[in-house]
């Protein structure tokens, strides 16, 4: 596997995952590796709490963007990820322009 270039990002489609879950032990893991699974490095990967109604609930809101450019393929893992155990919402989006100018 070589490394890309800003350019090369830059020109390729981006997809961005906006994911909320529990934040339990093992979610974040089962995450990315649905993307590891199909030999996909993230080009861009945030993490923030999200506030929930009930006292002690604790979740996880994840931004993972990822270059592909099989829209099927971002479909699959959209799925997959929308049955995983404790995953509250996902949220696929095509991405218009680089990661750069997203940042």
């Amino acid at each position: 596997m070589t490394a890309r270039t800003a350019t090369e990002v830059s020109t390729s489609t981006l997809y961005c995952f906006e994911l909320s879950f529990d934040a339990v032990p093992g979610s974040l893991e089962r995450v990315l590796g649905e993307f590891s699974k199909r030999d996909m490095v993230p080009v861009r990967l945030g993490t923030r709490p999200v506030a929930l109604e009930g006292p002690g609930d604790c979740a996880l809101g994840l931004e993972v963007w990822v270059d592909t450019r099989d829209a099927h393929t971002a479909d699959v893992i959209a799925a997959k990820l929308q049955v995983m155990p404790h995953m509250r919402t996902v949220t696929l989006a095509r991405v218009a322009g680089s990661v750069q100018a997203a940042a």
